[in-house]
């Protein structure tokens, strides 16, 4: 695992794949975080929060450019690899793939504008409480509601529809 951009080798027992097609055991086995690890691990993540969130919404949005990136240039070796974990054809899991990288980009249009999928009362701002499930006005990436963004991108809140009234909803 990474933990503030060091590489940690977990403390616990291995735990491993198991390709459920076979049934074969796949290597290698991750070790999990221990409790020092996993209080260093939120410590930061915590730090980091607060500076994202502050970010300008350009910078958020060549962020999870970044991450698109990342994910796009892993491209076959993590199709085959979610192939052994889960069984799904390579087609799904290269659509997968790309749907979350697409995901990742629809911010690109609205950064440019200091937009995002956000409140026309607060153009540019991000997130948090109640923010609405409304697409970014202009542009290539109308049409994305909230909840198809990566949690991270609405400041750690994703909208959802509830049978609860309004009034007896906590977001």
């Amino acid at each position: 695992m990474i933990i503030g951009g060091t590489l940690v080798t977990g403390t616990g027992e291995p735990v491993y794949g198991v390709d459920p097609r076979t049934g074969d055991r796949l290597e290698p086995g991750y070790r999990g975080a221990g409790a020092d690890d996993l209080d260093r691990a939120c410590q930061l993540a915590e730090q980091a929060f607060e500076g994202y969130r502050s970010a300008p919404i350009a910078a958020r949005a060549d962020f999870l450019d970044a991450i698109a990136t990342g994910i796009e240039a892993l491209g076959a070796t993590l199709v085959a690899r979610a192939g052994l974990e889960s069984g799904l054809p390579e087609a799904r899991l290269t659509g997968e793939l790309a749907r979350t990288t697409g995901q990742l980009r629809p911010v690109r249009p609205g950064a440019a504008r200091g937009q995002l999928a956000g409140r026309p009362d607060r153009p540019g701002q991000l997130g948090p409480p109640g923010h609405p499930a409304a697409p970014d006005p202009g542009g290539p990436g109308r049409g994305v509601r909230c909840e198809q963004l990566p949690a991270g991108v609405l400041g750690g809140r994703r909208r959802h529809r509830s049978p609860l009234p309004p009034a007896a909803r906590s977001w």
